[in-house]
């Protein structure tokens, strides 16, 4: 049902790599972290994320599941390149 548009903001981030890494880093914190204001506003732009305070946290669990398993798929398969 969310297909599309997870794989539209994971087709964005992938563009964006910045925003990606940005991103990456409020998934894989165990609490709300402080991010460059530009990535905040496009990462909460997109609703990826919400703000607690001027602290970036995952918007929700299925974007945090959904792209930490995108990132350890992409992980595997450079590994499997080298």
């Amino acid at each position: 049902i969310y297909s599309y548009h997870l794989q539209r903001h994971w087709a964005t981030l992938q563009k964006q790599p910045e925003l990606a890494q940005a991103f990456d880093n409020v998934l894989n914190a165990s609490e709300a972290i402080l991010l460059d204001p530009i990535l905040t506003h496009k990462l909460s732009s997109m609703g990826l994320i919400k703000l607690s305070g001027s602290q970036a946290i995952a918007s929700c669990e299925l974007y945090r599941r959904f792209f930490r398993k995108k990132e350890q798929h992409l992980a595997l398969q450079n590994k499997n390149m080298n």
